[in-house]
């Protein structure tokens, strides 16, 4: 496998239908190259808009209804990989964390006392330790949002699931 610096000098090098086809080529192989390119070519320029754009995405989870806990447990595993697949893209921890405490607030909006499943208050807790970990790394102007809506999703997942 070659070297992505022996990349780069080979890319350079190749006119611009050459790289245009390359591209395509690339995005064809897998969907999430394909998301990427999009996501590099339409909304790189405002991460927070692309942030915005996913919410209704992990809205339509909560509004089906589960038979079981676990099956919301899986749901709510599969946006978390929405989410990394947004902070793989974007490099942006304010609007990771954003979409972490949206998650979490539609969950509890959602809430049923038949909820209390082990596994699902680990995932949210998860979710949000993981917030607090991005609030270090978060500009000071922003942090202030973030602290005080996740330290009231903390208390209301351990008053929740007994922590």
């Amino acid at each position: 496998m070659e070297k992505l610096s022996d990349l780069k000098k080979e890319l350079a090098d190749l006119s611009k239908p050459e790289l245009i086809k390359l591209c395509l080529r690339v995005a064809k192989l897998k969907r999430e190259n394909k998301e990427l390119l999009s996501y590099l070519i339409f909304d790189s320029e405002d991460p927070l808009f692309y942030a915005q754009k996913l919410k209704p995405e992990i809205k339509e989870v909560f509004e089906q209804p589960f038979q079981h806990a676990y099956y919301l447990t899986k749901s709510i595993r599969k946006v978390m990989r929405i989410i990394t697949k947004y902070y793989r893209f974007t490099s942006n921890k304010q609007g990771e964390t954003e979409l972490l405490i949206y998650l979490v607030e539609e969950f509890y909006q959602s809430w049923r006392y038949e909820y209390r499943y082990q596994a699902l208050g680990k995932v949210i807790f998860r979710c949000l330790e993981k917030a607090q970990s991005n609030l270090k790394k978060i500009d000071e102007d922003f942090r202030a949002d973030f602290e005080d809506p996740i330290n009231e999703l903390v208390k209301k997942t351990n008053l929740k699931f007994n922590f």
